[in-house]
Formats: C-alpha cells, sequence, structure tokens
C-alpha cells in the first residue's frame, strides 16, 4: 500500500493515532517487541527517484510505503549531519516519536512499514538503535544527473529548502572553500558526502546499495529488490505503470557542465559505484 504525503497527516491524526502501547492495552495488536520490527528505509542525496521507489514498494501487499511523511523532519537531518554519526541517540527518540504512528499503521493492516524519505538519511544511526532488524537500501543515482536535477530545483541558489541542506563542518577544507563554489560544485560536495556518510554509517546492519538506473530500467532488478526485501512482488502491470508516471521528475533540470572542481569531488565515488562521467 503506498500513502501519499497528503494523506499521512490525517491517517497518523486518525484511526491510526494510537500507539502501539496504547493498542496493546486495548489488546486489539499481538505482543512484538519493538526491536522485533523489520522496517525498511530508503537513504539516498535526493533526486534519485524516491517518491517513485515508493510507489512501487507500495505495490506490495505486504508493504505500508510513504515518500515523505509529515512530520518530514525538514533540517532535522542536516542537524544530526553537523553533529556528526555519534550523535545517534537524541535523534533515535524523535524518530520514534514521529514514526511511531506510521509503524503502527503498518503493523495493524499486517505490513511492514517502509520510507524513503531523503530526510531520513543522516538519522539513519537512530534507526539502527531503534530498529536492529530495520532493512536500508542506499540509493544511488548518477552524480551528474543529481547535479543537474538541483541545479534546475535552484539548490544552494536560495531555494527556500536551502536553510535544510548539509553544509560543510567548520574548519574542513570544504568549508574553507565554500564561499567560492559555484552551485555545480556545492552540489556534488553535497552527492559525494551524502553517499560518504551512508557507507560510514551502514557498516554494521542489513542493507543493500542499488542504483536508482537498474531499478528503473528493468524487471528484474525489481524482482531481486522485493526478494531481498523477502516481501510480494507486485503484478507486472502495476509496476510498469508505476515507472511510466515518473512521479516528482523534474521538468526543468539544466544543462550541466561540471567545472574541474566539482569533476575531482566525484570522481573517486563515480567510478567505485560503476558511473562513467560524461565530462
Amino acid at each position: 500500500m503506498y500513502l501519499p504525503q497528503k494523506f499521512t497527516h490525517s491517517v497518523t491524526r486518525g484511526l491510526l493515532n494510537t500507539s502501539i502501547d496504547g493498542l496493546r492495552r486495548l489488546g486489539l495488536l499481538k505482543e512484538q517487541d519493538p526491536e522485533e520490527l523489520s522496517p525498511i528505509f530508503v537513504l539516498s542525496t535526493g533526486r534519485c527517484g524516491t517518491q517513485t521507489l515508493a510507489a512501487l514498494l507500495g505495490a506490495s501487499s505486504d508493504l505500508l510505503a510513504v515518500h515523505e511523511p509529515r512530520p518530514s523532519l525538514y533540517g532535522c537531518s542536516a542537524s544530526a549531519y553537523a553533529m556528526g554519526l555519534s550523535a545517534a541517540q537524541p535523534y533515535s527518540a524523535l524518530v520514534q516519536e514521529t514514526r511511531d504512528p506510521l509503524l503502527t499503521a503498518a503493523v495493524r493492516l499486517g505490513k511492514r512499514y517502509a520510507e524513503t524519505s531523503p530526510q531520513m538519511t543522516f538519522l539513519a544511526p537512530g534507526l539502527q538503535i531503534l530498529y536492529p532488524k530495520a532493512r536500508f537500501i542506499h540509493l544511488t543515482r548518477d552524480a551528474e544527473a543529481v547535479i543537474c536535477s538541483g541545479l534546475g530545483r535552484n539548490w544552494y541558489q536560495g531555494a527556500d529548502a536551502d536553510s535544510t541542506r548539509i553544509y560543510p563542518r567548520a574548519g574542513s577544507e570544504a568549508a574553507c572553500a565554500w564561499a567560492g563554489w559555484a552551485p555545480e560544485t556545492k552540489l556534488a560536495w553535497l552527492w559525494d558526502e551524502t553517499n560518504a556518510w551512508i557507507e560510514q554509517s551502514l557498516t554494521d546492519c542489513q542493507y543493500r546499495r542499488i542504483k536508482a538506473e537498474s531499478i528503473f530500467a528493468g524487471e528484474t532488478e525489481l524482482e531481486d529488490l522485493f526478494a531481498w526485501l523477502d516481501v510480494s512482488k507486485p503484478r507486472k502491470n502495476k509496476s510498469a505503470a508505476i515507472l511510466a508516471r515518473k512521479l516528482n521528475a523534474s521538468h526543468n533540470t539544466a544543462e550541466c557542465s561540471l567545472p574541474q572542481d566539482a569533476v575531482q569531488l566525484i570522481s573517486s565515488r563515480m567510478d567505485a559505484y560503476g558511473y562513467h562521467r560524461s565530462t
């Protein structure tokens, strides 16, 4: 089941807005240790097709999938990045408070919870504390495509949401160079730094790195993903219909010609992920 963003607020405030403990007391929920829950979280830079992936996951009869539920935690993820990987504990409490109603909804419906919001990326250490059996998808996309898409949406160019993005930590080489960087280079840093964080934060948990391009290109990759998640796969015609819609696609993607400092930032990880640079 795919739950669009506009419905998540009303759902969590309505019938399903009951704590897991409350449901147990009412006898409406079988006893289940939170540590036994196995939600699915997708970690990414953003601009990777996460809304489409939410719809694909939601097409499985075993999942309740959302893209950016409310509260969206905009800004919290960036704050967690600024504090570093050791800041898991305070943010795990925040995640538990904001996501408990949706996890409850999934349990009541006999489903597992799946969330594809990029806002959860830097909260991953806290998620691992809360849900040791969670599964994580590290979703990647060609850096140049992410940069072009971000440029088209004015990322790091005065966009309203720029205050919620990550920025180099004080004293780092990137922080010293930041003011002189072009938007393309800032986005290249975002791509490389975000993926580096994901690699570091997922060392000890169940995760799979998957290219967005592979998922959206063919049925085999989708079938492998659903098999790894241990959930039923949707009908082929349903998956095809979702892929054809290209949810939240950019319609004003900028032309990209990356400066050399941007290319240097992304080169190593692009090679490691099997992407081929065009610049």
